[in-house]
C-alpha cells in the first residue's frame, strides 16, 4: 500500500467545503467565471475540433485514461444470522475513465475491507457499482453538433457527446439516446476554451433514452425515460476534512454535471449517477478531484490513484 493511499485510508470519511457558484449577466450582456473573471460563451454553430485539442483523423487515440482512488469511509454494517450484530468495516472504490473521439468509459466499483457478505452491504455495493461505456457522436458530426441540437450550440470543445451506453455493470443493459448526452469533461481542451463553453450554466433537454438489449429482468428491452442533463461551474477548490487533517485541492475549473431521468432507479437503470463534480488542471491534463453523489445525497470524493 502506497504511502500516499494510506494516509487516505486514514482519512475516513470526508466532507467537502465547495458549492455551486451562480453566473449571472451583467450590465455589459458578458457573463462572469467562478473566478470573477470575464467569460465569453461560445455561440458558433460549426468549429473546428483540431483547436479543441483534438487529432479527428485519429479517433481511437486516448483522450484520457484516469485511475481515481475513493478516500476510504469508514461504516458500521449489520452481519449475523439468528443472532445479529454490527461489523465495522471500511468502503473503498475506484473509478476509471477512459476517453477517445470516438468512445467514453466511466466506471465505478466498490468494496468492503474486511470482506462484509450481508443484505446491507450488497445494498451498498449496489449503490455505489455503477458506469457507462459510450459510443460516441462521430466526429464529421460531432464538429457540426450545434447545427443540429440546439442545446449543443457553442460547446464542441468540452463534453463527451452520446449516443449510446452500455450500463457497466454485472447484467449488462444497452441503451439508445435520440440526442447526445454530455459525459465526462475533455482535459485535453485549451483552459480558455473550457471556461467559455462550460464557465457558464447549461441544460441539455428532452433526451429520451431507450433500452435496445438487457440481460436484467428489472430493465426490460422497451423501457424508456425522458430526462434532462446539467452543468454548472462550481468552486474551483476543495477542502476535504477527516480523521487525518485537511486536504486543499486547487484546480483550474471546476463543473458540476447532474443527470435526472425522473428517478434514481432510472438513473441506476442507465449506469448514470445523480452527479459529478469534476476538478480540472488542464496543465498536467488531469482531474484534481471528482465527487459523484450516487443519488443518496453523500458526496463520494476520487482522487488521483498513484
Amino acid at each position: 500500500m502506497s504511502q500516499q493511499f494510506s494516509y487516505l485510508f486514514m482519512a475516513s470519511l470526508v466532507t467537502a467545503g465547495c458549492g455551486a457558484v451562480d453566473v449571472p449577466d451583467d450590465l455589459s450582456g458578458r457573463r462572469r467565471s467562478q473566478d470573477g473573471s470575464d467569460v465569453t460563451p461560445s455561440l458558433e454553430a460549426t468549429f473546428d475540433l483540431g483547436r479543441c485539442g483534438f487529432n479527428p483523423s485519429k479517433a481511437e487515440a486516448i483522450l484520457s485514461s484516469k485511475r481515481m482512488a475513493m478516500i476510504p469511509q469508514s461504516m458500521n454494517v449489520t452481519t449475523g444470522g439468528i443472532l445479529v450484530w454490527q461489523t465495522k468495516s471500511t468502503l473503498n472504490g475506484m473509478s476509471i475513465l477512459e476517453d477517445s473521439l470516438s468512445r467514453s468509459v466511466v466506471t465505478y466499483s466498490a468494496q468492503f475491507s474486511p470482506t462484509v457478505d450481508s443484505a446491507q452491504s450488497t445494498a451498498i455495493m449496489q449503490k455505489y457499482t455503477a458506469g457507462v461505456s459510450a459510443e460516441i457522436l462521430p466526429v464529421a458530426e460531432r464538429a457540426k453538433i450545434g447545427e443540429t441540437y440546439a442545446d449543443w450550440k457553442g460547446v464542441f470543445c468540452s463534453f463527451q457527446p452520446a449516443m449510446e451506453i452500455q450500463r457497466g455493470m454485472t447484467e449488462k443493459v444497452t441503451i439508445s439516446l435520440d440526442k447526445p448526452l454530455p459525459l465526462a469533461p475533455v482535459i485535453v481542451t485549451d483552459i480558455e476554451r473550457l471556461r467559455s463553453e462550460i464557465g457558464v450554466k447549461r441544460a441539455w433537454k428532452g433526451i429520451t433514452a431507450k433500452v435496445t438489449e438487457s440481460s436484467d429482468p428489472d430493465v426490460p428491452v422497451g423501457s424508456s425515460w425522458t430526462g434532462v442533463a446539467y452543468s454548472q461551474p462550481v468552486a474551483r477548490s476543495a477542502v476535504l476534512t477527516g480523521s487525518a487533517g485537511k486536504t486543499v485541492i486547487n484546480s483550474e475549473l471546476g463543473v458540476k454535471m447532474t443527470y435526472d431521468f425522473g428517478s434514481e432507479s432510472a438513473n441506476r437503470a442507465m449506469g448514470l449517477p445523480k452527479s459529478v463534480t469534476w476538478f480540472i488542471d488542464t496543465t498536467t491534463k488531469s482531474y484534481k478531484l471528482m465527487q459523484v453523489d450516487f443519488g443518496d445525497g453523500t458526496l463520494q470524493n476520487y482522487l488521483p490513484a498513484k
